[in-house]
């Protein structure tokens, strides 16, 4: 049985450039057809569609190319942190909290990215963070410590905390 995913919402420079990775594609298990405007990917396994549907969000996020196909190759994951979970969905709360993720010209927020080996974005409503599994626990534990009102170094340690008596 084949899985297939059409690709017809990305932006053109996105589609051009999976189109010009269809060999890698096709290296990790997928099979590449354009037509006109639409990409269609498809692989008999269903874990690889699922890869696949990350790799779409991460780069519906905003991720380059190249970070959003680690996903692909099974070298990272991609993690979203919905904010109005924290911000009771008031709109100048949620400004807040990102701009405690964010810190004093993104000095928190590349702290987290350095700390962890990670690479976060971060929207209106979502963060996303792509890494390792065990490097995406440890910052997604840091910005909810952050987000649920803890002060930086405390959102750290803490973080750092249950990161280890998780052993991810």
């Amino acid at each position: 049985m084949r899985f297939y995913r059409e690709l017809t919402d990305l932006p053109q420079n996105v589609m051009k450039k999976i189109e010009e990775l269809s060999e890698e594609f096709e290296l990790l298990g997928f099979k590449v057809n354009k037509s006109e405007d639409i990409i269609v990917i498809s692989s008999e396994d269903p874990l690889k569609m699922r890869l696949l549907e990350s790799f779409i969000k991460a780069i519906e996020a905003g991720y380059p190319l190249e970070d959003a196909f680690r996903i692909l190759k099974e070298e990272a994951i991609l993690e979203r942190i919905d904010v109005d979970e924290y911000a009771k969905k008031k709109r100048a709360h949620r400004q807040r909290l990102i701009g405690r993720v964010i810190g004093r010209k993104g000095s928190c927020k590349r702290r987290i990215e350095e700390f962890t080996n990670t690479k976060i974005l971060i929207g209106k409503k979502n963060i996303w963070i792509l890494g390792t599994e065990k490097n995406v626990f440890l910052a997604r534990e840091i910005i909810m410590e952050l987000l649920s009102g803890r002060t930086h170094e405390t959102a750290f340690k803490r973080g750092i905390r249950k990161a280890k008596s998780a052993k991810v």
